[in-house]
């Protein structure tokens, strides 16, 4: 998908992840063009442990959970089948 890139913090749509839509109307701006829309498959693993992070993500809908990898090897919750 393209790049939005935005000249002016009222030319851009509002966002629709809660995080960005609080920030302010400049910030916006200076972080807009670096954004790219992704559509992600179901179970995709955004970031691995001990994996430098890679990207952030800013989910505009669906769901995005966190499992922890106990010490006896089981997750915390257990991972769905």
């Amino acid at each position: 998908m393209a790049h939005l890139h935005l000249l002016h913090p009222s030319a851009a749509p509002a966002p629709r992840n809660r995080l960005l839509a609080a920030l302010p109307p400049e910030d916006l701006a200076r972080l807009w063009p670096r954004l790219e829309p992704v559509e992600l498959p179901l179970r995709h693993i955004l970031q691995v442990p001990e994996e430098p992070i890679a990207a952030l993500h800013f989910p505009e809908s669906g769901w995005v959970s966190m499992i922890a990898l106990l010490a006896d090897g089981g997750a915390d919750p257990p991972p769905l089948k």
